[in-house]
């Protein structure tokens, strides 16, 4: 490479880098940019075919090691999105503008290095205005899941595919090729591409206003389960005020009268009677209060209520909450929920079912423990995977998928597991993280 060209080269890559972190939302660290950089000039030295290529190759293998749980499809999207818009962008300037502004024949004279340069320079400025233009969510995007934005990525590149072999196969080495048919293609590519690009981004939002309507309609659920529940514990309260008066009146007729039998009645008919009536579900929920989190609370007293009228004996402790608890993501919260039914399918086989739940955080984790009775006196693996081998009516195979995409996505999340003496103890624990710098 010439000193010039090699200067442009780094230039054009330092665009395509603020890219790809755009659309990747992902924050990384200067050793990535060096290193991609040195990757994409072996590659040009040793493909010295076009700068496309280089460039390419450089992302995918950058993509490849920061994304690793993502599909080829998406890191072969991800990879040639940013150099595409640069390059489209590149030559809609140059052969759009530069012509009108110059007054020059776009065969005959070859762009100059500061004509280049000027024309990266408006790249990061167009990408804002078009996202802001159309509504471009990146986010909601890389939130999708593959099965419902393969098909539009597979069409994106395929897009991607055709413009390089458009525009660095043989067809544009011909001169009057370039002249004859040069804009004609580029405006249709241009097209083409803010057509897919909103049609991609479009469904990322329809698919994102689904996921938020299904949540609020969860949420709304587990409240109507909660406020039930707050409204029992006041029939209780409420029962036991009337109770408490008639054992005042009652056992000031006893006391008048000197009779020890009486208030010994009194005490086992209704004070006793009281008393089991207010400690079950009522400290249940008393001891869910240390919770910050409301989705998770309420899902837990859902739960849990719904599998203590299974027959289960239901226990929870709460410990070492700090005052900032930890608001859990939704995939979090859906696992400790397949957790907490799995494990009361295997207890509910047991001579005396029994289940306990334990949550506690630090500095650095929260951790969430089932504990819950067999009736075998030691499981082999998890409950996630042994109720799903033995269980008709366990996870099907759409919570399996969901789970694997769950811990993939999150590597900072794992399970323990250890059984024995007819008994086992599942534990999740995640991680706080901070915001994602790579």
């Amino acid at each position: 490479m010439e000193s010039v060209g090699l200067y442009i080269y780094c230039f054009a890559f330092s665009v395509i880098w603020l890219i790809y972190q755009d659309i990747t939302q992902k924050k990384l660290k200067g050793v990535y940019f060096l290193v991609t950089l040195l990757l994409s000039i072996v590659f040009a030295l040793l493909f010295p075919l076009n700068p496309f290529l280089p460039l390419f190759l450089a992302f995918f293998s950058l993509s490849l090691l920061v994304n690793f749980t993502k599909t080829l499809c998406r890191h072969f999207f991800y990879s040639a999105f940013p150099v595409i818009f640069v390059d489209l962008f590149v030559r809609t300037v140059t052969f759009f503008i530069y012509p009108k502004l110059f007054q020059y024949d776009i065969v005959q004279k070859p762009f100059s290095a500061w004509e280049i340069v000027f024309a990266l320079l408006l790249v990061l400025p167009t990408n804002r205005v078009l996202k802001r233009l159309f509504r471009i969510d990146y986010p909601a995007i890389l939130q999708m899941p593959d099965k419902l934005i393969q098909s539009y990525i597979y069409s994106m590149n395929g897009f991607f595919i055709l413009y390089y072999l458009v525009y660095y196969g043989i067809f544009f080495n011909v001169k009057s090729s370039v002249a004859n048919y040069h804009q004609l293609t580029l405006l249709a590519f241009i097209m083409l591409l803010i057509y897919m690009l909103t049609l991609l981004n479009r469904q990322a939002q329809l698919s994102y206003q689904l996921e938020v309507e299904k949540e609020q309609s969860q949420y709304l659920e587990n409240l109507e389960h909660y406020s039930q529940h707050l409204e029992a514990i006041y029939e209780n309260i409420r029962a036991f005020k009337h109770d408490y008066d008639n054992i005042l009146i009652s056992l000031k007729d006893c006391m008048s009268n000197g009779n020890l039998g009486d208030i010994k009645t009194v005490y086992e008919d209704v004070l006793k009677k009281s008393r089991d009536n207010m400690e079950h579900d009522d400290y249940l929920l008393y001891q869910l209060i240390p919770l910050k989190d409301n989705n998770l609370k309420m899902m837990l007293i859902r739960d849990l209520l719904d599998i203590k009228n299974q027959g289960i004996h239901v226990s929870a402790s709460i410990c070492e909450i700090t005052a900032h608890s930890l608001n859990l993501q939704k995939d979090f919260v859906l696992v400790i929920h397949l957790l907490l039914g799995l494990a009361s399918k295997l207890t509910k086989a047991s001579p005396k079912p029994w289940l306990k739940l334990r949550i506690t955080q630090n500095e650095s984790s929260f951790e969430v423990s089932v504990s819950y009775a067999t009736s075998m006196e030691r499981l082999e693996t998890s409950c996630l995977c042994f109720a799903s081998q033995t269980l008709n009516d366990a996870l099907d195979v759409k919570e399996m998928q969901t789970l694997q995409a769950i811990f993939q996505a999150h590597p900072h999340c794992q399970l323990l597991f250890e059984s024995g003496s007819y008994k086992a103890k599942e534990t999740l624990i995640i991680e706080k993280v901070r915001e994602e710098v790579v």
